[in-house]
């Protein structure tokens, strides 16, 4: 579903509130370690955890797996 050539988009409401690093960060866990691997719907849904210091976004595979990435921002 989700295609490196294909138009992107965060929403407005969080592309303001959000460091674009972080944002960039979100896509790449989608391209290097989600794609193919589960089964990605047409929106997706992070949570993202302030944790010491930094930044880990989690994701739930509709109940499948639960997947924790920490990103290299703080």
């Amino acid at each position: 579903m989700f295609d490196q050539d294909e138009e992107r988009f965060a929403t407005l409401g969080l592309a303001a509130k959000l460091p674009s690093a972080v944002i960039d960060g979100i896509w790449d866990i989608i391209d290097q370690n989600l794609k193919g691997v589960v089964r990605l719907p047409r929106v997706l849904q992070f949570a993202l955890i302030a944790r010491n210091g930094q930044v880990t976004v989690a994701f739930d595979a509709q109940h499948d797996a639960i997947m924790e990435f920490d990103l290299p921002v703080n």
